[in-house]
């Protein structure tokens, strides 16, 4: 006679799904391994956009002294011609591009025409990614109006740029000008000791359309800044992220700027000092090293390395990491 055994298998029921407190663990597991992650992957995000901010910068710089290189020791001038405004002149830019492999968009531009005229306007809208950082926001951006009133404004849309050159820079204590090394005169600074020259007018345009060479750097090449970041124009940006549109007048690649520093430091002010969406703003070396600037890093340190002659020691300490 043979035995049957119950079968307990029979009497399991398997649940149809999870249980409401079962998913809330669920999700609190993922949650925190999502915040876990996430700053992982923007670090790693964010040093990739600064190397590429890095390398723009470089190949900018080299294209400078290739172009330096070719014309005795020259840079190109910071405006090509001397209309009262920066956005009614050429930038430097605009005359580098064959040197940054460019030539048939240089090659089309009327110089002798504004950038934002109706014949050079539509290659001033051609965006370049070499000249702008990814880590600002929007990149790749174009810029909508300048002017001091909206001069321009509507359809404009021309390609932004988030790098400059250095023409002076102000004395942290005394508010006395130095030259930096875009400047192909004399400055007030400089020539403290010697009654019998006269110091040229920053205010006035002309200064800007002569070529500054690069054999006037007295510091040394890789102790004197050729090009800064300076990101986001022509909206300004404070220490704090802020942003302020209003009275917009640099920012294009095409169209110039002032090229005068005087903000207190690193990442204080957008539109008259270094500024980087970083831990710091990238710098490029008349030499054509890149290294990013700390934010934290001393202003007379940021004063001696934009100046092209004041004689300042620096200790490499003071400023690489």
């Amino acid at each position: 006679m043979k035995m049957r055994r119950a079968s307990k298998v029979s009497n399991l029921r398997m649940p149809n799904g999870f249980t409401l407190v079962e998913l809330l663990v669920v999700i609190a597991i993922v949650g925190i391994l999502v915040a876990l992650v996430l700053p992982a992957v923007q670090s790693a995000r964010e040093a990739s956009r600064l190397t590429a901010c890095k390398n723009n910068l470089r190949q900018v710089a080299l294209g400078l002294i290739r172009f330096s290189d070719s014309h005795e020791g020259h840079l190109p001038p910071l405006w090509h011609t001397d209309r009262p405004e920066p956005w009614e002149n050429f930038s430097w830019r605009a005359k580098l591009l064959p040197f940054v492999e460019s030539t048939e968009l240089h090659d089309q531009l009327q110089f002798d025409l504004a950038p934002l005229g109706s014949t050079n306007l539509a290659l001033s809208q051609v965006i370049i990614p070499l000249f702008q950082c990814p880590s600002t926001p929007n990149s790749l951006r174009t810029v909508p109006k300048l002017g001091q009133n909206g001069d321009f404004s509507g359809d404009l849309e021309v390609g932004a740029c988030d790098y400059s050159a250095v023409h002076d820079v102000a004395r942290p204590d005394s508010g006395i000008p130095l030259a930096g090394t875009w400047q192909a005169g004399e400055i007030a600074s400089d020539i403290a000791g010697n009654p019998n020259q006269v110091p040229v007018d920053l205010l006035n345009p002309q200064i800007r359309t002569n070529a500054a060479n690069m054999r006037l750097v007295s510091d040394g090449l890789s102790n004197t800044v050729l090009l800064v970041e300076q990101a986001g124009k022509p909206t300004k940006f404070d220490q704090q992220r802020n942003s302020d549109s209003a009275s917009p007048k640099e920012g294009p690649w095409a169209t110039a700027e002032y090229s005068s520093f005087y903000a207190a430091g690193v990442n204080v002010d957008s539109l008259s000092g270094l500024y980087g969406f970083h831990s710091g703003a990238c710098v490029a070396m008349g030499d054509g090293s890149v290294h990013l600037l700390d934010q934290r890093i001393e202003l007379e340190v940021v004063t001696a390395l934009l100046s092209r002659s004041g004689d300042e020691i620096i200790d490499a300490k003071d400023w690489k990491p």
